[in-house]
């Protein structure tokens, strides 16, 4: 039997849509977003690791969004990214997938 470890499970701590903080139920990762953009044309987001190394001085990944919240692209650094449609991936059983 494969052992893919033990899932996060995370927890909004503070609730807001403009910026929010998420750490895990077992306390082994805590992320922060940031709307740093928004317009007609785009959102955009940057995702941080509060816990690590860096603070919140340098974002993990972006994440910007087309016009009408449409799916956009997932940046990782500033030489690589991927369209989200073909990053996320819909877990539900019961759902079509995406």
């Amino acid at each position: 039997m494969t052992n893919y470890g033990m899932a996060y499970f995370l927890e909004d701590k503070s609730g807001n849509l403009s910026g929010s903080e998420f750490i895990d139920l077992n306390d082994r990762i805590h992320l922060s977003y940031t709307c740093t953009a928004r317009d007609t044309t785009q959102t955009a987001y940057m995702v941080y690791d509060t816990r690590g190394t860096y603070g919140r001085s340098q974002p993990l990944l972006a994440l910007t969004f087309g016009p009408n919240n449409t799916l956009g692209t997932v940046h990782f650094s500033p030489e690589t990214s991927m369209p989200m449609k073909q990053y996320l991936t819909k877990v539900s059983t019961l759902g079509r997938s995406v």
